[in-house]
């Protein structure tokens, strides 16, 4: 049997091999001219030198302040609607529209699939989000520390939530699952090529894709220093010098687009690089309107950031548990009885095997994997010793009570 440690370094996946998606779109919006910065024409990649790319913070202006997405926050979705009204309480109309706005959202954070938002396994959250939300409120749009207005925030109910989307058999993307993304992205426009590095974007907000990443709870960051860039090529024999990007910045993946503004529309290509330099996805598209392309491109980068985890989702609704102080065939009767009787989300149990004093059982379960291990803390022959939720493993001390003899 395979201690808690050698399963941990089996959680290791292997990256499944790389998607193309090509698309073509219709709208406009034109775009203020770039930051010039020198370069040559985006015929082919400039030669990766080895310097070092800081991601750190300088003396740049201060930015827009993002909204950091985190366990605490998950279930909070921010709008921009600024009511004129002060804090004056939205009517019925007013909420059930922004309440259907931000469930899509939601959704789409928590899933990383848009898709989904089609499917007729999600109809019944999005049909009902008012039943999900819990309290809304204002909170201020800040900028240099000043505010410069108000947004309306609106707080789901967790508990909720995960229970819609549990008996829709929708998985959570864990955030302990989702990379760090490294955003490298170059601006072509009026005849001169803009690196979007941090400096750039404090003055390009309508290319800054930084808020957009964080309101997915998807981790990005993007360089400070333009000497070294990727561009979205395929690096063929040339991989070494972008595997010594990814392992400079420390990033987990790195997203490399360009955007080209044309007279009459907008052209966009990227690429998706793993750390060791494999390309997990590309694309190329053309429309009228820049945020329909950028909107397209994030949508496939999540999906197939999601795809990367489809094995451990697949078996979401699987645990394994390991129990200690197993001293004999009663012990083990009696410890699977207690889950049985115990647990109403419990869909399976089997024994795996029995080794001295362990035993290692598989469970399947409905739900959610905090709630399961709510029921198993308040079993009290169960001593939870450890739980890793991204192995879906439980290490616990089982104490075997000795049942009153027949003649009592």
């Amino acid at each position: 049997m395979r201690t808690f440690q050698q399963l941990l370094l089996a959680s290791v996946f292997i990256l499944p091999s790389v998607i193309n998606v090509q698309s073509a779109y219709a709208e406009g919006a034109p775009l203020k001219p770039a930051v010039v910065a020198p370069n040559p024409p985006m015929l082919s990649a400039e030669p990766i030198t080895s310097l070092p790319i800081v991601i750190s913070e300088t003396d740049l202006p201060p930015p827009v302040q993002m909204t950091q997405i985190t366990s605490k926050n998950l279930y909070q979705v921010e709008l921009a609607h600024d009511s004129q009204r002060g804090n004056a309480v939205l009517s019925d109309p007013e909420l059930n529209a922004l309440s259907a706005q931000a469930i899509r959202q939601l959704l789409l954070r928590l899933t990383g699939k848009k898709a989904l938002l089609a499917s007729p396994r999600a109809a019944i959250l999005l049909a009902n989000p008012r039943n999900l939300l819990k309290t809304y409120d204002y909170v201020p749009i800040v900028q240099e520390g000043v505010q410069v207005g108000r947004k309306l925030r609106l707080t789901f109910d967790e508990i909720a939530v995960k229970s819609a989307l549990a008996q829709a058999q929708i998985k959570i993307w864990p955030l302990n699952l989702r990379p760090k993304l490294l955003l490298m992205g170059t601006l072509v426009e009026n005849n001169s090529v803009t690196k979007l590095n941090k400096e750039a974007l404090q003055y390009r907000v309508d290319v800054n894709l930084l808020e957009q990443f964080a309101q997915l709870a998807l981790p990005a960051m993007v360089p400070v220093d333009a000497t070294t860039w990727v561009y979205p090529m395929n690096p063929a024999n040339n991989i070494g010098p972008l595997q010594d990007v990814m392992v400079q910045t420390s990033q987990d993946k790195l997203l490399s687009y360009k955007l080209n503004h044309r007279v009459d529309d907008f052209e966009l290509s990227w690429y998706l690089f793993a750390q060791n330099g494999t390309v997990l996805a590309k694309g190329k598209a053309n429309s009228t309107e820049r945020n329909v392309l950028f909107n397209d491109m994030v949508n496939l980068v999540l999906a197939r950031l999601v795809e990367l985890n489809r094995d451990l989702l697949e078996v979401n609704d699987q645990v394994v548990i390991n129990l200690t102080n197993i001293r004999d065939l009663q012990a083990i009767g009696q410890a699977t009885q207690q889950l049985e009787q115990t647990i109403p989300t419990l869909t399976d149990l089997r024994l795996v095997t029995v080794e001295q004093q362990l035993a290692q059982l598989q469970i399947a379960f409905r739900g959610d994997y905090a709630n399961l291990m709510a029921w198993l803390a308040s079993l009290p022959q169960f001593e939870i010793l450890r739980s890793s939720e991204m192995l879906r493993q439980v290490d616990a001390k089982f104490t075997y009570i000795e049942p009153p003899s027949r003649g009592e």
